[in-house]
């Protein structure tokens, strides 16, 4: 067997003396082989209100003006352009 996936570790039960495999981020443990990394859940996300950083309009129209309105981005990706 390889290297299990991230957030995953290998343990032995003792009763049943086989390997069973635990979630070191939701503290879960499974039986079968994981084939994906260990999700981190919602909750222990940051959370956007968290963000510290506010935008004033000035500053969200200068980053807007750099990216190009909606016609740009449409052309860009060969959307038609609405008229």
């Amino acid at each position: 067997m390889g290297a299990l996936p991230a957030g995953w570790h290998a343990c032995i039960d003792p009763t049943h003396k086989r390997p069973y495999y635990f979630n070191t981020v939701t503290k879960q443990s499974q039986w079968t082989v994981p084939t994906a990394a260990a999700a981190i859940p919602i909750g222990l996300m940051p959370s956007l209100a968290a963000t510290p950083t506010t935008y004033s309009p000035a500053s969200m129209r200068r980053v807007a003006a750099g990216l190009g309105g909606v016609s740009d981005m449409a052309a860009s990706i060969g959307l038609p352009l609405s008229k």
